[in-house]
C-alpha cells in the first residue's frame, strides 16, 4: 500500500472522499504518486511546492514526461512552473488552463547537395 500525504491511494481507502470527482481524484492521486517517485520522498501534500521540496527544471521536465504519458496527453513543463503544486496542477489540466503541447511534424531532410 503507497501513502501520500497520510492518504491511502487505493479506492477502497475509507480516507477518500467523495467530494472529490474520480477524474480529479485520478489526476491528483497520479500526480502525487509521480512527485513522490521524482522527488524520492515518502509523502507529499497537495498545496506542498515542487520546487520547496528540491525539484528544479530537470526534475519537473522528468516528472511531466511521466505524467504525460500516465495521462495520454502532451503537457508543458511550464505547467509545473505556473502552478507548483498538486492540486494547483491538477486542477488546472481539469479545467483545460494547461494547453496540450501540438507536436511539431517533422519536414523531410533534403540532401545538401543534388
Amino acid at each position: 500500500m503507497r501513502w501520500v500525504s497520510n492518504l491511502c491511494l487505493r479506492p477502497e481507502c475509507p480516507h477518500v472522499t467523495a467530494t472529490v470527482p474520480q477524474q480529479q481524484k485520478s489526476i491528483r492521486d497520479a500526480i502525487a504518486v509521480l512527485w513522490s517517485d521524482v522527488l524520492g520522498l515518502e509523502s507529499v501534500g497537495g498545496t506542498d511546492n515542487f520546487f520547496e521540496l528540491g525539484g528544479h527544471s530537470l526534475l519537473a521536465a522528468e516528472m511531466i514526461t511521466r505524467l504525460s504519458a500516465t495521462l495520454n496527453m502532451r503537457l508543458p513543463v511550464s505547467a509545473v512552473f505556473a502552478t507548483p503544486t498538486i492540486n494547483g496542477l491538477a486542477t488546472a489540466i481539469e479545467n483545460g488552463e494547461v494547453e496540450a503541447q501540438i507536436p511539431i511534424p517533422r519536414v523531410p531532410r533534403k540532401p545538401l547537395t543534388e
